[in-house]
């Protein structure tokens, strides 16, 4: 049997050069129900220095392929069974295909938001939530966080 090498590996481009941001959600926030709110997150890695920790948005630094992820907890008990609080990161607070819903339990709620983009350097994107909760006017939201790097 004759082993026949493996083409060579193209050149990889410096990741270390690529954006990534981490940013938290450092004290408990209080959100309206049925309506769009941004979370109030705060910059813990900033790779470029694109995050606004005044106004909780990252700007794009680098036209590019990204990786996301948004996650949220709210206050144990504070969602009845079959409610919904939905995540979203995105360039605004809307609901789109790129809004995760997710239903509550009767204890304890979270909703993880994943996916890969394409964003134009500039564009800005933020975290938000939408807590669909027709009896309390408000939810405590007790973490979250913002995961972002550039991939391709």
């Amino acid at each position: 049997m004759r082993l026949i090498p493996a083409a060579p590996l193209p050149a990889a481009e410096s990741v270390a050069s690529w954006p990534v941001m981490v940013a938290r959600l450092t004290a408990g926030q209080v959100v309206a129900s049925q309506t769009f709110a941004r979370l109030m997150v705060r910059a813990a890695v900033d790779t470029h220095g694109g995050f606004s920790d005044a106004s909780s948005h990252y700007v794009i630094p680098q036209t590019g392929l990204y990786r996301l992820e948004g996650k949220v907890r709210v206050a144990d008990g504070v969602m009845p069974a079959g409610a919904s609080i939905g995540l979203g990161i995105d360039r605004g607070e809307w609901d789109s295909a790129s809004f995760f819903w997710g239903t509550s339990s009767p204890s304890r709620q979270g909703v993880i938001n994943q996916r890969v983009e394409y964003f134009a350097q500039g564009e800005t994107i933020c975290l938000f939530v939408y807590a669909d909760h027709a009896t309390q006017p408000t939810v405590s939201v007790t973490s979250a966080e913002l995961t972002l790097d550039r991939i391709r």
